[in-house]
């Protein structure tokens, strides 16, 4: 492959890690970064715009830095950069609007199923670009951009709001209501690509069963057991615990026992 956009998308996939949590504990730009990776292997014109759109970011920015150690100001260069980023900002934070009211609905039953519905979560999309007069706010907050050598205002800035009760999962949630939280996060992403695939994604679980508790882990098993899920790879330490989670599965199992990047056997379960 030549181009990132004609690799991104051609196997869709979800990866579930340990350090998912970091979309909670993190800033806004991990989970920026978790859905336009989702966006992006939904839509190829989706994930153009972006690099447009990232492209022409950079430039300005670069450009406002520029202007800041010669201490001069070209209005009419900068501006020539106003167009692209504001053309190619209104159509991503359209796709994301749009993609995140698909998604809102699968994560809830998601969060759901995995929690037996011991309370309520959500999760909103916050933008500058929602403002009806977001052109007026990018226009006017130059002054700011000279000063801070940055463009401020754009879809660069936004962010996703994790609730749970009406309260922010990263403030009032607990560690295991954190977990189950990305942890629907990632299943619902998965559910919304094969929505848009036309094939099952690859579903990958790298070293969970030691990250949740038994509870969450049947819940899981229960649900990835069904015949919405393809091919499924599970990384894990504790073989004997494994076949244990695994005693109820209908789905056909093989356990690869890899040590130093070696497979020393395979086994039908």
């Amino acid at each position: 492959m030549k181009k990132i956009t004609d690799h991104i998308g051609r196997f869709p996939l979800i990866l579930v890690t340990p350090y998912d949590t970091d979309l909670i504990r993190e800033g806004s730009e991990e989970r920026r970064k978790f859905f336009d990776s989702l966006f992006s292997q939904i839509d190829k014109n989706y994930l153009i715009s972006l690099i447009r759109y990232n492209h022409f970011l950079k430039q300005r920015n670069s450009l406002l830095k520029q202007f800041a150690e010669k201490r001069y100001t070209d209005f009419d260069l900068l501006e020539s950069y106003d167009e692209p980023i504001l053309e190619e900002g209104f159509k991503i934070f359209k796709w994301r609007k749009n993609l995140i009211d698909e998604f809102l609905p699968l994560f809830n039953h998601t969060y759901d199923i995995l929690t037996h519905r011991k309370e309520t979560v959500s999760l909103t999309h916050q933008s500058d670009v929602a403002d009806p007069d977001f052109k007026i706010i990018y226009k006017n907050a130059v002054q700011k951009d000279l000063i801070l050598e940055r463009t401020t205002k754009g879809i660069h800035k936004d962010d996703y709001q994790f609730l749970i009760e009406s309260q922010s999962v990263k403030a009032s949630g607990s560690q295991g209501q954190q977990k189950s939280y990305v942890l629907a996060l990632k299943l619902a992403s998965y559910h919304l690509l094969a929505n848009y695939s036309q094939t099952k994604p690859l579903l990958l679980l790298d070293d969970i069963f030691d990250k949740l508790d038994e509870e969450r882990i049947i819940s899981l098993l229960k649900m990835i057991d069904r015949d919405d899920f393809g091919q499924i790879l599970i990384t894990e330490a504790k073989l004997e615990r494994s076949l244990e989670y695994f005693k109820n599965i209908k789905k056909q199992i093989r356990i690869f026992n890899i040590s130093k990047g070696k497979i020393l056997s395979i086994q039908n379960v």
